[in-house]
């Protein structure tokens, strides 16, 4: 419903896959039967959105439940080894005031409600019931030809486990936290922009990672929660650039992240099943910083040529040799891509296009080397390409049809975040997707 006054707006959303499970092994295949073992995973979600429109003044409600039952079969079919059914319940309430053309003032609260079960066999984390709570308001403005924002937040987690044989111990832990930032654009000339913004963070350690005691087949291995975990507080700095013109677009983004309490799972030397290697969060100071650049051209209206430099380095401060360089960080990577547009007013066909595009990873010798924690990951490079159209019919769009390749020239390769690496699973191969689009309007 929509109305002068605001909206109501109420969904529902349901899936129902079947992911397959790796066990260390690559090989071909060229069936779309369900082999042993595997999840199934079924998500209900409702969501209630209100909004009120009162002058300056806006008032939104939003109200979501969610259900996520996750089996894992590993011998039997209709057996399941693991099941967790995961009720979550979100909230929100926020306030807008706009006092005048230039400035707006955001205040509100939200969170959330979970409670997780496990009805099966084995375990990867307890029973637990879990409430998040935060208080935020926030400020946007304008001052001659500078942009400022400014923004806080109060955050507060109650988290309770239940004991489970010698499996998990009861825990209870409250964490409370205030996240803070400030910022600004500056609008130097007509093509000219630089941004400016730092803040400072707060994140409580997750379920996982204070309780797990189990093998998570997502990543095939023994993974060990740490209680004793404190939580992440860093302070960011973000610097960026922008330039536009007629033809080119170009930007530069820089940042600096320092981050105390860092939280990662590291290999250790300790054996609990002989068939999976043990992995146990830990936490340091950890150090991130890096920057993406990127330019678009466009020479002719139909064609876009790009290309673009992203690189992140992650440091765990007062280590040395291999042992200072944190996990999980991606290489640095170049892009390229062109696209040629055409038939912009077609009657039947409209828009089409067709596009290449090359991704080079470089390689990663900035690996953790704790405990034998990572290892180093050597370059690839993928080609891609796609086409796509938009199909009318009496001058309205009714569909739209796209084409993708992706690693068309079926390059083998393993990305240095893939959590499988370990088990030198390789990463996919050609993909073919085809996607149609049918807008539908009451």
């Amino acid at each position: 419903v929509n109305r002068a006054w605001g909206h109501t707006h109420l969904k529902f959303a349901y899936y129902n896959i079947t992911p397959s499970i790796p066990e260390g092994e690559t090989a071909p295949c060229r069936s779309y039967h369900f082999t042993l073992p595997y999840q199934r995973v079924t998500h209900y979600k409702a969501t209630l959105d209100q909004s009120l429109y009162l002058g300056k003044h806006r008032l939104n409600l939003l109200l979501a439940y969610q259900n996520n039952h996750r089996r894992e079969f590993e011998e039997e079919p209709h057996e399941a080894e693991m099941a967790l059914r995961l009720h979550t319940i979100n909230y929100s309430a926020a306030y807008t005031y706009r006092p005048a053309d230039r400035h707006t003032l955001n205040a509100g609260i939200n969170g959330m409600w979970q409670h997780n079960l496990n009805h099966g066999e084995e375990f990867l984390i307890p029973n637990y019931r879990l409430f998040d709570i935060g208080y935020y308001a926030t400020w946007t403005g304008t001052v001659d030809r500078v942009d400022l924002s400014a923004g806080a937040r109060m955050d507060h987690r109650h988290l309770h486990t239940i004991a489970v044989d010698e499996l998990f111990e009861t825990l209870k832990r409250d964490y409370t936290g205030a996240s803070w930032s400030v910022g600004g654009v500056w609008h130097a000339g007509n093509h000219v922009n630089v941004r400016l913004n730092y803040s400072h963070g707060f994140r409580a350690p997750t379920v996982n990672e204070l309780t797990a005691n189990g093998v998570h087949e997502g990543t095939i291995r023994y993974e060990v929660g740490n209680n004793a975990l404190k939580t992440e507080r860093n302070n960011q700095v973000d610097l960026g650039i922008d330039y536009t013109s007629g033809t080119v677009e170009a930007q530069l983004s820089l940042f600096l992240n320092d981050v105390d309490n860092y939280i990662f799972a590291r290999r250790v030397d300790r054996v609990i099943d002989p068939l999976y290697l043990t992995y146990e969060y830990t936490q340091g100071h950890g150090r991130l910083y890096g920057g993406e650049a990127r330019v678009d051209w466009h020479p002719l209206h139909s064609l876009h040529l790009g290309t673009s430099i992203a690189m992140v380095e992650g440091r765990l401060l007062h280590h040395s040799g291999q042992e200072r360089y944190l996990p999980m960080i991606p290489a640095t990577c170049w892009k390229a891509d062109v696209k040629y547009e055409f038939n912009h007013h077609g009657r039947t066909l409209c828009n089409t296009f067709v596009a290449l595009n090359v991704a080079s990873h470089f390689k990663q010798s900035h690996y953790c080397g704790i405990g034998d924690t990572e290892s180093a990951t050597p370059a690839y490079t993928l080609l891609g390409a796609s086409v796509g159209t938009e199909l009318h019919c009496g001058g309205r769009h009714i569909a739209s049809l796209r084409l993708i390749a992706d690693n068309i020239t079926n390059k083998r390769y393993v990305a240095h975040t893939s959590r499988l690496k370990h088990l030198g699973m390789l990463n996919p191969g050609f993909n073919l997707t085809v996607r149609l689009s049918v807008p539908i309007t009451f």
